[in-house]
């Protein structure tokens, strides 16, 4: 039996790498087009740059509120100067590259593709995609599809238990506990706020615990799924699973992770009002945005690995720096509070470095607190 077993983990094994060959493939096939389109573009600014040197000038006319952009083939490429940078810092030597935006619905039947091709049923595939590709619809592009190839490895690797369930730990009638395993956080979010959400409108108030899952990625995504039934939610997560990525405040290396604090309030319409940061200065994504423009970061967000201030966004946690928490001691207060309420009470892993480390993966514990406004304060007040 273990042998039959241990066959059909190498014919999983061969058939992932076949269809992640392919993939990788057709991704060349996509550079190679997109180089193509990038000398289209190249000439397209030179017309535009000589037509707007022709065009006559209104003195009244102000600075144009958005760059021009041309469409090819699904991709549009700005044509204007890339944005400046809200505080300039000093120079780091890198090289800043243009921005390239595809349609949403090619994104993500392509994320969905490589999902299910690295182990997943069609369904979590589609999941994972929907909540990757909307993050970056909703501007956190820290939280969308930059996060696959990290993703992949860990599918690759076997850390990530895919098309996990949810294990129930403990039941109450305001309260429930579940162990995620390390399944993909897409999944196992929405399965615990389910779980959460008709406990706060029956009895007004609910407590859900989620610990070890993977990624949990943007955490407002379900603060909004509280707030689509009509609740109000905080949720406290935690950042595992690797090594720490923030320095505590006057510090010189990182001790913790980035723990995101979260609080969604129900509006009209979907119109949800949302609260939702790393509790560090930036997100750790969107210091690996800034690198992938070839951008620094502004003053207050990085050490280097030597522990002194930088801007060089390739300064990255936690092999070549560490970020800073946001607004000194409150950032990090806010941060321990995260990973006290969020993993240690809940019985998932902390930063402690006892527990697992693996660079190809994320584990995040939270503990939410949802409640009804309509039965704290009835449906007048609160309306």
């Amino acid at each position: 039996m273990r042998a039959a077993a241990n066959i059909k983990r190498a014919s999983v094994r061969d058939q992932q790498e076949v269809l992640l060959n392919e993939l990788q493939s057709e991704n060349a096939a996509l550079r190679s087009e997109l180089a193509k389109v990038k000398r289209e573009n190249e000439a397209l600014k030179r017309e535009v740059v000589q037509a707007e040197q022709s065009a006559p000038v209104s003195p009244t006319a102000s600075t144009r509120s958005s760059s021009p952009s041309v469409r090819i083939k699904g991709v549009r490429i700005s044509t204007g100067p890339p944005p400046a940078l809200a505080a300039p810092p000093a120079a780091t030597g890198q090289t800043k590259r243009e921005p390239v935006v595809v349609q949403a619905h090619n994104l993500r039947s392509m994320v969905e593709k490589i999902v299910e091709a690295a182990g997943s049923s069609e369904a979590e595939a589609q999941t994972v995609a929907a909540n990757l590709v909307l993050s970056n619809l909703k501007g956190h592009d820290s939280h969308g599809v930059g996060y696959l190839p990290r993703y992949i490895k860990g599918c690759v690797a076997g850390l990530i238990q895919q098309d996990a369930t949810a294990e129930v730990v403990s039941d109450a009638p305001t309260m429930v506990l579940l162990d995620g395993h390390v399944g993909f956080g897409q999944s196992l979010g929405k399965q615990a706020m389910a779980l959460g959400i008709p406990k706060a409108l029956e009895h007004g108030v609910a407590v859900v615990g989620i610990r070890n899952s993977h990624h949990l990625a943007r955490i407002g995504a379900w603060a909004e799924q509280c707030a689509d039934a009509g609740l109000i939610s905080v949720h406290f997560t935690n950042v595992a699973g690797h090594d720490p990525l923030v320095a505590p405040h006057l510090g010189s290396d990182a001790r913790l992770g980035t723990n995101p604090f979260t609080v969604g309030f129900p509006g009209e319409n979907g119109e949800h009002i949302v609260l939702d940061y790393a509790t560090s200065e930036l997100a750790l994504g969107k210091v690996r945005e800034a690198m992938a423009r070839g951008e620094p970061v502004k003053d207050g967000v990085l050490l280097d690995k030597h522990g002194q201030p930088t801007n060089d966004s390739r300064c990255l946690p936690p092999n070549d720096g560490a970020l800073l928490p946001a607004a000194g001691h409150k950032g990090y207060s806010l941060a321990l509070m995260c990973e006290l309420i969020g993993a240690a009470v809940t019985g998932g892993y902390t930063i402690e470095p006892a527990h697992p480390r693996h660079d190809s993966i994320i584990v995040n514990s939270m503990t939410s607190l949802i409640f009804s406004p309509a039965k704290l304060a009835g449906a007048p007040n609160y309306e």
